[in-house]
């Protein structure tokens, strides 16, 4: 059996991100783009903050399969909490 070098390791383990994270490095030039025209646009601290809360809880959402309560206890947060959240953003049907 061949020994694994340190490089192939790394390389083994963070070869692939999991399925429900998607592209890392796609996400992290998205999110810079975002801050750019946030900075450029100086938008009102409300409409940022209801930006920031829709995508957080988007990304919450996917990362859990939509399962509410796994996202409630991931985000720290009451399920029924979150529920609202997602309603208020009409995240969901219903």
């Amino acid at each position: 059996m061949a020994a694994r070098t340190p490089s192939s390791r790394l390389s083994s383990r963070y070869s692939s991100p999991p399925p429900q994270c998607g592209d890392p490095l796609a996400r992290l030039v998205e999110l810079r783009g975002s801050l750019r025209r946030t900075r450029r646009a100086r938008l009102p601290l409300e409409t940022a903050r209801t930006e920031f809360d829709r995508e957080y809880l988007r990304d919450l959402l996917t990362d859990t399969g939509g399962d509410l309560r796994a996202a409630a206890e991931q985000a720290g947060v009451h399920p029924k909490s979150l529920e609202r959240l997602v309603r208020r953003y009409r995240l969901r049907d219903g």
